[in-house]
């Protein structure tokens, strides 16, 4: 017997042992980083945020107080402790506030923007209201129209803004700012296409538009105009200038040259041509099309450049003056500049912050570059717009920022180094070289979100930066600010002919490699849970500095094996019940329709890493597991069978038969209660789109907002 429980004492006493050992070496190690611990507080402040968006319930405003509440009795208790654990106390204390600001952050925002918004389709409306905004797109204009009166509306009812769908010949006279007066059909902001979708209705909340449309005319003008606040006769007075800039590119630069010159001086890409916008895309040249980092930076280099140069050719200036500071102070000006003229869009902000910090070290003889720069800037962005930390602009520019910066902060001294003592050519194979190091991190720090946002990745995006990145930087960038600066004096014509051309040798590139075979990789939505995995993982490995860095490889192994658990519904239905989809034992989708709803149907092919799409077989044909006639159709899901019915006389047959009812313009009587599952117009009119799963041979359906719960954005009707 003494030998029996000596055995089991023993292994307890040796696991205490271990478990004791790794929680030694983990408080070492965490002490050790402790001079890295200020770059995790934008991560903590943003797990606040995600917090607060993956709750499924309102939470009451107590909850971000209690935290902070705890955060400073943590730090208040850390004081009366040694050292060592007061180290790790403070930063349980900075942890706890980081968290519930970012929680308190988002919460007030989410209530500081609350607006109406409209519950119910107007199908026609007259609605007068001010131009906050004009967005071109190839072929209509979409206004954004503020201090509404809307007809047949009270004014408790009214959304504060809307956004109208137009002809652009319709809209060609319309300016910010203007009051104008325009017949519309207006619905509710769209729910998501399905379960786990983007969700414009969050967006739209945060951004206060409470209805969308389209219009039955051009709008008319009012001429007597409320005089208006001095913010926005800034935001009038840039939005003309953005014009005026955009028609004079255009009239010197025609074609789609001229439109991508227009996207890269004022940030305006709707009159891009949409095959050229999709061969940029699939060669992996977005980003060149989107106003960050590489514009602002690149804008800001170049004044800073010629500035500095100009001035060290005056000998009274240079030998009397700083001119690293003033360079770097007007550098600064022209950042700012550019992103007003753009559009002030996230990704922008966030580049004029960090270039800021950058220039602002510069005049107070601090080191320009690091990590530190990039959690200062998030903090700021986070704090001035938290909701930005959902978006797919924000995650993938401070995702390529962080690997970028980190990665040359471990390799920079070598290339410094090794430049100069290269020669000329030598320097150019190595900027090359760093062109494509730059595209490869940037590739692989940002390839978890563009998998999650966008269900693809280039396959040759290395090779068309190659070319298309040190264009943009030497050619095509410098000739656009000059251009801007000749427009004072009109005359810009020839520097934008010039930019012109390397534009075209850009798109060139980009209809070249987009057409090469497996030109791109799609892949069905990544888990949420395998978004986090990399996104911490890959702050792991970026921002610590000990050998315990590589644990974040682990991370990023979970993400990339999410990839293959990510679930694929097996039946889709739209939420005004005008699309179902079945997906076919090869894969690929079966539509109801392939004449209507092209916008969700691709949608649904993307989250599910699909390009192959098929329709329902003609009434008394069959196709794959899938079986139709007049009434509707029948198919076999896994070990279940799944009827989708369009008239009403199939009811009696199928609600005795199918485990599985679809009925998506249909109100299914109280009576029909043997499907295990059932669909109706109620569900899709309540719910939002559906989706239904396979789990072995478990079948459960869930709703969008079902899965979004009781937010202030979901919309649900009281059946």
């Amino acid at each position: 017997m003494a030998l029996s429980t000596t055995a089991p004492q023993t292994e307890r006493l040796s696991l205490a042992a271990l478990l004791r050992a790794i929680g030694i070496w983990l408080v070492e190690q965490t002490v050790a980083e402790r001079e890295r611990w200020p770059l995790w507080l934008p991560v903590g402040f943003g797990l606040g945020i995600a917090t607060y968006f993956s709750l499924r319930l309102e939470p009451s405003p107590l909850v971000g107080l209690v935290g902070l509440l705890l955060g400073v009795s943590l730090w208040l208790a850390a004081r009366r402790r040694h050292m060592r654990s007061r180290l790790l106390v403070t930063a349980l204390a900075v942890t706890s506030l980081a968290l519930s600001a970012g929680f308190t952050a988002i919460q007030l925002r989410s209530a500081q923007v609350a607006a109406p918004v409209l519950l119910r389709t107007l199908d026609f409306a007259e609605v007068t209201g001010t131009v906050a905004r004009v967005q071109h797109q190839a072929n209509a204009t979409r206004l954004v129209l503020a201090d509404l009166q809307i007809e047949g509306l009270p004014a408790n009812r009214t959304p504060d803004r809307v956004r109208i769908r137009m002809g652009r010949q319709a809209a060609a006279a319309v300016e910010t700012g203007d009051r104008v007066t325009v017949d519309a059909r207006l619905l509710p902001p769209p729910g998501p296409v399905a379960p786990r979708a983007f969700d414009f209705q969050r967006r739209a909340w945060f951004d206060r538009i409470g209805a969308v449309g389209f219009s039955f005319g051009a709008p008319k003008r009012i001429d007597a105009a409320n005089p208006v606040p001095l913010l926005r006769t800034m935001n009038t007075d840039l939005a003309q200038l953005r014009k005026t800039v955009s028609e004079r590119v255009r009239a010197a630069l025609p074609g789609s040259s001229g439109a991508i010159a227009v996207a890269l001086i004022t940030g305006q890409r709707g009159t891009i041509p949409p095959d050229i916008l999709t061969a940029v895309r699939e060669a992996g040249l977005a980003h060149l099309l989107a106003i960050s980092g590489l514009h602002i930076g690149l804008v800001a280099g170049f004044v800073f450049l010629v500035v500095r140069g100009g001035l060290a050719l005056v000998p009274a200036i240079a030998l009397n003056c700083p001119l690293k500071k003033i360079a770097a102070g007007l550098a600064l000006l022209a950042a700012i500049f550019y992103m007003f003229l753009a559009g002030a869009s996230v990704p922008t902000q966030r580049a004029v912050i960090m270039t800021g910090i950058v220039l602002i070290a510069v005049l107070v003889d601090r080191t320009a570059i690091s990590l530190r720069t990039v959690a200062w800037a998030a903090v700021v962005v986070l704090l001035i717009r938290p909701e930005a930390l959902s978006g797919a602009s924000f995650q993938m520019s401070f995702a390529a920022v962080v690997g970028l910066v980190a990665a040359y902060e471990a390799l920079g001294g070598h290339f410094r180094l090794s430049y100069g003592r290269r020669s000329v050519i030598g320097r150019s194979f190595l900027y090359l070289g760093g062109v494509a190091l730059t595209t490869v991190i940037a590739t692989v720090a940002t390839a978890p979100f563009v998998i999650f946002h966008f269900n693809q990745l280039a396959t040759y995006g290395l090779l068309a930066n190659l070319v298309a990145v040190p264009l943009t930087a030497i050619w095509v960038m410098p000739l656009g600010v000059l251009a801007l600066l000749a427009m004072l004096v009109g005359l810009e014509s020839p520097l934008l002919q010039l930019m012109g051309w390397g534009i075209d040798v850009i798109v060139a590139t980009a209809e070249t490699t987009s057409a090469w075979p497996g030109a791109v990789q799609r892949f069905p939505r990544l888990p949420v849970w395998g978004l986090a995995a990399a996104t911490i993982g890959g702050l792991w490995l970026c921002l610590m500095q000990r050998n315990w860095r590589w644990l974040g490889a682990l991370g990023i192994a979970v993400a990339a094996s999410s990839v293959f658990a990510a679930p694929i519904p097996a039946i889709l239905v739209e939420r005004d019940g005008n699309l179902v989809a079945v997906r076919s034992p090869d894969g690929s989708y079966m539509f109801s329709t392939r004449s209507r709803e092209r916008f969700t149907r691709d949608a649904w092919l993307r989250q599910a890493g699909e390009t192959k799409q098929l329709a329902f077989p003609e009434p008394s044909r069959t196709a794959g597991n899938m079986r139709c006639d007049a009434l509707g159709c029948i198919t076999v899901t896994g070990a279940h069978q799944a009827a989708i019915i369009f008239e009403p006389a199939a009811l009696d047959e199928d609600c005795n038969s199918a485990d599985l009812l679809i009925a998506p313009k249909l109100f299914i009587p109280p009576t029909c209660n043997r499907p295990d599952i059932l669909i109706d117009r109620g569900d899709l009119l309540d719910g939002g789109a559906h989706a239904v799963y396979l789990a072995d041979s478990a079948v459960h359906a869930i709703s969008a907002n079902e899965q979004r719960g009781r937010r202030p954005w979901v919309p649900h009707r009281s059946r």
